[in-house]
Parts: C-alpha cells; sequence; structure tokens
C-alpha cells in the first residue's frame, strides 16, 4: 500500500469576538483591575461562553481579590469540575485553600503542578491532618493507571518528606474509602498454593524500584473493599453471608466464636481465606485482621444469576470481518443468538480513555479522563455501571483485570479485583471466571474480565505467542520489527499481523470453554453476557491511521435475558452507548447526562454518526466522525495542551466515501455538515486561541512550532 496524498481544506478562524473579551479581561489580571469594567467584560464572556472554565476562573479571582475566599473556592472547584488538569486552575484552587486552612487540598494541588510542571513546592504539615497530607500528595503524585503500583509514595522520614516508588502491600489505596468506610486493601492473590508464600515474596519486593519497573508488572494482587480490625462481632440477621478474611502477618492465628463452638483458623500473610456465615460470630486475633465486604447470598427475581462483561483488548472487529469471522467461530456461534453490532467504534484509540468511556457513557472530555499521566478523580455525582449494578444488590467482581481505572474511580462500583498489569491470558481468565461463578452460586453477580492476548506490542516489551515465533520464517519474524513504537503506532509487519491472528484464535478457543460452561449451567433468562473491546489496533495498516477502521472499528455484541436474537446488524455504535444498553437491560436509571445512545437493536433510535477523537497532550488532535455513506477526518495544527484544550484555527480536514478505497467527497454541504457536528463536539475544548500563557510557558517547546504541509494517511 503506497500512501496517500489527500486534498484538504482548513478549519476558519473562528470566535474573534470572544478572543477579544479574553484578551481583555486577561489585561485586568495582569493590572489589578478588578473594577465595574472587568465585571461588564465577564458578563459579556459569560454571555459567549457560558459553560466556560474561564467563567469560573475570572469570577474567583475577582473574589479573591476582595477577600471573598469561600466564594473564590466555589468558583475555582466549579471551573475544576470542567477541566481537571490545568495549571491555572490548580494554582488557583492551592491559593484558595491556604488562604482557608486546609493544607490536606492546598498540598494537593501544588502536588499536582510539581509532578506535572517541575514547579517546587513547600510541604505544609500539621501534627492533625499529618496522614491525610501524605494520602493527598501520595495520590496527586501517581499516575492515572496501573494501581496498585505508585511512582510517588509520599513518607515522612525523621520530619522531612520522602517520595518513594513502590507497590502497595498489605495497606489500602489511599482515599479508596466508600461511605461505609470500606477501602482497596492490596493483597496477594492465591489459589490452591502455598500459605504464606505470595504474601512474603510481595512483603520483600514491594519497595524496590525494579520490582514496580520490571519483575513484579505481572505480580497478581487481590485487592478487595476491606476493613482493618482487631476483633469484629458480625450478625448475620437470619441471611448468610461470605466474609473474606486476610492476615497481616505469617500464619497468623484467628478464633472464630458462635453461641455453640469455638474454632481455629490460620491466615495467609496478605492472602484471603473465605468463611460462609450463617449465625452470630466472634471473630478475634492478636494481630489485626483484614476483613472484605461481606457478601449476602440470595437471588432475587429482579436480577438475572450472571451479568458478564467482556472486554478483549484492542480486538479489531475490521481485522475479523475481513477474514470473514473465521478467526471467532466460537464467539460468532453463541452471539449469533443475540445482537453482533458490524458498526462498532471506539471514541478513544487507547486504554487509558476508553474504559472511563464505556464504564460511564461519557466522551473523555466531559469525564475529564483523558490524560493516563496525572491522577485526578472521576466526580462523585457520576454513577458508573459497577456502582449502579452495586446499587441492584449485584456481587461486583473484576475477575481479570490491569489496574487501569481504579485510582480514577471508573471502576469504583467493584467490590474486588484480580488484577496484573500486563499478562492477562484468556485461558487464565476463564477458568477464574467459572470459579468464581461456582464459588459465589448463591448469589448474584456481575463479573468484569479484561482479556489481553489480542493486544499487540512491540518484540522489544513483551513476547508474541509462542505459535507465531515458530511458524514465521526468519524474514517474516523479523522483517519491520526493529523499531520500538507506541501500540497504537504499530504498523503492518509478518510477525506483528500473525501473532495478533493468534491472540485472537487463542481468545476465542478459551472463550468457546466459558460459553459452552454458562449454556450447560445456565437457562438464557438467567444472564446477559456482553462482548466489547476498547478499540482495535493498527498492525495490518501498511501506513497506520490513528483513528483508522482497524483502530477504531471495534467488537461489540450481546446475549441473554431479553436480548433479541438478531445475529449481525450493521447500525451505528459506540463504546458510549454500552452504559445506555447496560441500563436498559438491567433497569437502571442514569444519574448524570449521558453521550450515548440506545441502540435501534434494543427499541432505541438509530445513529446518525459515531465520534472517534484523539486527545493526547503534546500532540495534535484528531476527530473522525463516521455517517453510514461517509468519513470526516480532522486533525489540527496546534499541539493538545496538558488540559486537554486545542486551537482548531487551521486544522486540516476531509471526507471519504465509505465502502471505497479511499475515495474522497468534494461536495461542500457534506463537509459543512460534518463541520457543524465537529465544532459541536469540540465546543468546550476548542480554545480558538483564548489560551493562558502560564501553562504555555511550561511547554514551550510544543507550541514553538506548527504542523504544516499536505495532510497524509
Amino acid at each position: 500500500m503506497e500512501i496517500k496524498n489527500v486534498d484538504v481544506a482548513f478549519w476558519p478562524r473562528e470566535g474573534e469576538e470572544g478572543l477579544a473579551t479574553f484578551k481583555k479581561l486577561l489585561k485586568k489580571l495582569e493590572d489589578n483591575a478588578y473594577d465595574d469594567e472587568f465585571l461588564a467584560l465577564l458578563d459579556k464572556y459569560r454571555q459567549l461562553y457560558p459553560e466556560s472554565e474561564h467563567v469560573d476562573i475570572f469570577a474567583a479571582r475577582f473574589a479573591f481579590a476582595y477577600g471573598d475566599y469561600q466564594a473564590a473556592l466555589d468558583f475555582a472547584l466549579s471551573a475544576f469540575h470542567k477541566r481537571k488538569v490545568n495549571l491555572v486552575i490548580w494554582q488557583l484552587l492551592a491559593e484558595c485553600y491556604e488562604k482557608l486552612g486546609n493544607l490536606v487540598e492546598r498540598n494537593r494541588f501544588l502536588t499536582h503542578i510539581n509532578i506535572l510542571y517541575g514547579i517546587g513546592m513547600e510541604l505544609q504539615l500539621d501534627d492533625i491532618h499529618d496522614g491525610e497530607i501524605l494520602a493527598a500528595v501520595t495520590m496527586a503524585g501517581s499516575l492515572g493507571n496501573f494501581a496498585p503500583f505508585l511512582l510517588n509514595k509520599a513518607v515522612l522520614n525523621n520530619g522531612s518528606l520522602e517520595k518513594k516508588q513502590v507497590s502497595l502491600a498489605g495497606e489500602f489505596i489511599p482515599e479508596s474509602f466508600d461511605d461505609e468506610g470500606y477501602g482497596y486493601w492490596v493483597g496477594a492473590y492465591v489459589n490452591q498454593e502455598i500459605l504464606n508464600a505470595k504474601g512474603q515474596l510481595l512483603a520483600r519486593e514491594a519497595e524496590l524500584p525494579e520490582f514496580m519497573d520490571g519483575y513484579g508488572a505481572d505480580f497478581v494482587y487481590d485487592i478487595m473493599r476491606a476493613k482493618e480490625l482487631s476483633h469484629l462481632d458480625f450478625d448475620p440477621r437470619g441471611r448468610e453471608y461470605i466474609l473474606p478474611i486476610a492476615g497481616n502477618t505469617d500464619s497468623q492465628e484467628l478464633d472464630i466464636s458462635t453461641s455453640q463452638k469455638s474454632y481455629s483458623a490460620v491466615l495467609g500473610r496478605y492472602e484471603y481465606s473465605y468463611y460462609k456465615i450463617s449465625e452470630p460470630v466472634s471473630i478475634k486475633s492478636p494481630q489485626a485482621f483484614v476483613v472484605g465486604k461481606p457478601v449476602q447470598l440470595g437471588h432475587s427475581p429482579k436480577r438475572k444469576k450472571v451479568v458478564l462483561n467482556i472486554l478483549v483488548d484492542a480486538l479489531s472487529w475490521k481485522a475479523v470481518k475481513e477474514r470473514n469471522y473465521s478467526l471467532m467461530p466460537n464467539t460468532m456461534k453463541f452471539f449469533q443468538k443475540g445482537i453482533i453490532f458490524d458498526q462498532y467504534f471506539s471514541v478513544s484509540e487507547y486504554t487509558y480513555p476508553s474504559l472511563p468511556t464505556i464504564e460511564t457513557g461519557l466522551y473523555p472530555h466531559h469525564s475529564q479522563l483523558f490524560a493516563e499521566h496525572v491522577h485526578v478523580p472521576l466526580d462523585r455525582y457520576i454513577r458508573t455501571i459497577s456502582e449502579q449494578m452495586g446499587a441492584l444488590g449485584y456481587y461486583c467482581v473484576n475477575v481479570m483485570g490491569g489496574g487501569h481505572a481504579i485510582y480514577n474511580g471508573a471502576v469504583r462500583g467493584y467490590d474486588h479485583f484480580v488484577s496484573n498489569s500486563y499478562a492477562m491470558r484468556a485461558y487464565e481468565g476463564v477458568e477464574r471466571t467459572i470459579q468464581q461463578l461456582e464459588a459465589f452460586a448463591e448469589c448474584d453477580q456481575f463479573l468484569f474480565l479484561h482479556i489481553m492476548d489480542v493486544h499487540p506490542w512491540p518484540i522489544q516489551s513483551i513476547q508474541v505467542p509462542l505459535a507465531s515465533q515458530t511458524r514465521l520464517s526468519l524474514d517474516e519474524r523479523l522483517f519491520g520489527t526493529e523499531k520500538k513504537v507506541a501500540s497504537v503506532y504499530m504498523k503492518y509487519a509478518p510477525l506483528y499481523a500473525d501473532a495478533n491472528m493468534q491472540g485472537i484464535r487463542n481468545t476465542d478457543r478459551s472463550l468457546g470453554v466459558l460459553f459452552d460452561y454458562l449454556q450447560a449451567h445456565y437457562d438464557e433468562d438467567e444472564y446477559v453476557v456482553q462482548l466489547y473491546s476498547d478499540h482495535g489496533c493498527s498492525v495490518y495498516d501498511d501506513y497506520p491511521c490513528l483513528l483508522g477502521d482497524y483502530q477504531t472499528n471495534g467488537a461489540y455484541m450481546v446475549r441473554g435475558s431479553g436480548i433479541p436474537a438478531l445475529g449481525i446488524v450493521d447500525e451505528l455504535t459506540s463504546a458510549l452507548d454500552i452504559y445506555q444498553v447496560m441500563a436498559h437491560c438491567h433497569g437502571f436509571s442514569p444519574a448524570h447526562r449521558l453521550d450515548g445512545n440506545l441502540p435501534e437493536a434494543f427499541g432505541g433510535r438509530r445513529r446518525e454518526s459515531v465520534i472517534s477523537n484523539s486527545i493526547f497532550p503534546g500532540q495534535s488532535y484528531k476527530l473522525c466522525i463516521r455517517t453510514d455513506k461517509y468519513e470526516f477526518q480532522l486533525e489540527s495544527r496546534e499541539t493538545v495542551d496538558e488540559d486537554g484544550t486545542v486551537d482548531l484555527t487551521g486544522a486540516s480536514m476531509y471526507v471519504l466515501e465509505r465502502g471505497k478505497d479511499f475515495v474522497q467527497n468534494y461536495d461542500l454541504d457534506v463537509l459543512r455538515y460534518f463541520m457543524d457536528i465537529a465544532r459541536a463536539h469540540t465546543a468546550s475544548f476548542n480554545h480558538q486561541g483564548r489560551y493562558w500563557q502560564e501553562m504555555r510557558r511550561e511547554r514551550a517547546n510544543w507550541f514553538e512550532t506548527e504542523q504544516k504541509g499536505t495532510a497524509t494517511v
């Protein structure tokens, strides 16, 4: 395939009046001129951009100047909810909290500034809140993913702050506690293994940087909502529960007493054991122990016995379709009795923003979870899928996952995670899922299985499947693999394409076992199964387009109770729509405004278009809008700033006719149609030149030059 030159149009300059007003307000800030003219300008700006965080920032500065620090904080927080990764907002919040004497939050936002921009900070402590401050500083300095690893765990050493690169071990993830006081406690996952062995290993290695950097990446963690106690009196009140209990020391002794009898038990270090409780018990140990959130047994006719979501990471449905679905015979056979969406597209090109999109039904610029290198929390008013399912009474377990969204809260409704970073193989996940179904067969379960067999990696990072290594010639094995690049930019090489197809076959073979098990042990009206991918992969393309079909045309299919047996359908669907489908199938009401759509196949409306975009700080912004007939591509000249904003002035854009071999469409009415959709989609982050100089100065190398020339794909 040859590289293709395209004829492009350019996005016009817009928002001149708003830019002029913004600059006048900036001059007022510079002059400390908080007068009637400032208020008049702010009112004008508010009318032009009523939802902009700029309005809140200017209003906060006005209130701060007159000493109304609480009002300033309220405005600053409003700005923060709209733009969570922003130097100006962070500085404003730190100043407000300092004036109001809140050292926890003051230190949090100064840490954000220090970690992202390298701007120095002075940590302030007090005897009462030292623990809270250290927790805030730790989380503000962490990545958004890869729990339970921490880049900057804050500790005090003789009164001085130290930051350590560690794995959490036998301790709670900071700031992870729910309203009932259960936090995510980090243990070692064991399954019929030597008592204490994994816990001892974790305790010994957790604070070694090389454990996090290398050989500890695929240590399997047991992360569960729990409390640490030295004594527990538990009354099931006529019901039955499962109590998970873990020890803090090797072979920790535990006494369990009922009204009739006393028992002795032994706990592994950092390892959970499970006990069915059907009468009041008293549990004691000489040392503190950890009790997971009790799991209530029992079924409800309002629920299904099993709701299973399967995420096959990086599964490109375009690649599967091109091979007439032959790579996934078991999956196709199972879901033919449900719905298979042939035109499902991801919103983003990689996992960190894609998973929260699925779990919240929100675009990344609405959830503000787009930048994995900064930890910011999902707003509490947003109810995730797992929170909704937990509220319905399901026991919510991530039986295999990578710790991607634990810190940011996008999966905060799960009671239990079994987590490691990379080697999430389908065969192991399937067996773990079946064992989970059998162990907790007496309650209704919502399970999430994240599989990584398909995900491409450069050979300098992770091995490809064994069969791909042995069946290719030396030239096929090594051609095109010399350069290590990010997975989203991996182009065609015989090894990478073969490895991806082998990963798909491996996944399908293992899933066939799981699907057979479900059909053998449950009636059709007792389960709902969804399979989807968070994005596709580019290894089939000689010149990968970040938002091309291989990278964004993913898999989405549903089968089970109440699901019509439609087989393959061709309506456009988005990763945003999974939340709507879950709400429809399980009867919960969204607590926040959703960006998704209930597909026509479920009685909703047919989509006109689907949007995929890449908001990656330090790179150009990229947007793809697809309809049944056309594909619109846009790429900014300017770089996306740390806060996810960009100026679209001069962005290149063109329209292709879908289903044809790179045929451009030159109809101006079609172009204007797409521009209207793009304008509405980007309204909150296309700043049209209204940016903060403070942020530009800190990233001067990003904005010294502009991308120029003919767009290529």
